[in-house]
């Protein structure tokens, strides 16, 4: 992830082709296995006695490996939300998401997820609950601070790439059935498939150069 992102910061544009969901999306898991390095790093000790493990009050390392784990967790699914939402406006509604979008998606995917992270850390806290590998959250009103979250907006994802897939076999279906008797007309619809539903790569360019934000 390092080096990818340091590829971004250093290669031109038309080399990478970086973009905000990607680059976005790179940091969120990064700071999911930064949990992992500092447990690995750090070798903390998991257990506080014989029956209870140690917690973010005992352990300074398993603070900072939960907060890190749960912080790129909840940004990674936020920012897959971003991106499904992304392509499905951009395949199904032909509508190339500009400057707001932009700025909705940084609250979306940096906001929330801190927001829920606070809530998480102050309300149930973290632990090792899964071996010495990193600590987790605890179960104390986890369902509403963090997974419930996770759900909902997976379940929003989920929706969205089905929708999505169902629109672009709707219309391939749809002109498969058509015939092939005119080829102007076949040449007509491919054009108009095409308008409507962009690559990702091109909706990228385009919406690089319109918002200006690399």
């Amino acid at each position: 992830m390092g080096f990818c992102l340091l590829s971004y910061l250093v290669l031109p544009l038309e080399k990478t082709r970086r973009h905000y969901l990607n680059t976005g999306l790179m940091v969120s898991i990064a700071l999911v296995n930064v949990g992992f390095i500092v447990t690995l790093g750090a070798q903390p000790d998991q257990c506080y006695n014989p029956v209870t493990p140690n917690d973010m009050y005992t352990s300074a390392p398993c603070a900072w490996s939960g907060a890190f784990v749960i912080a790129g967790g909840l940004a990674s699914v936020f920012w897959v939300f971003i991106r499904a939402l992304s392509m499905h406006v951009q395949i199904c509604w032909d509508v190339t998401p500009g400057r707001k979008f932009f700025y909705y998606a940084q609250a979306i995917g940096w906001l929330i997820p801190a927001a829920l992270l606070a809530a998480t850390i102050v309300v149930g806290g973290v632990s090792f609950r899964f071996g010495a590998a990193a600590c987790h959250v605890n179960h104390h009103q986890s369902m509403a601070t963090i997974w419930g979250w996770l759900l909902a907006i997976a379940g929003l994802t989920i929706i969205l790439q089905i929708a999505t897939v169902a629109y672009c076999l709707h219309v391939y279906l749809r002109n498969l059935w058509s015939g092939d008797d005119d080829d102007d007309d076949d040449e007509a619809r491919s054009q108009i498939s095409e308008d409507r539903a962009p690559t990702a790569a091109s909706s990228h360019r385009t919406q690089a150069v319109s918002t200006n934000i690399p």
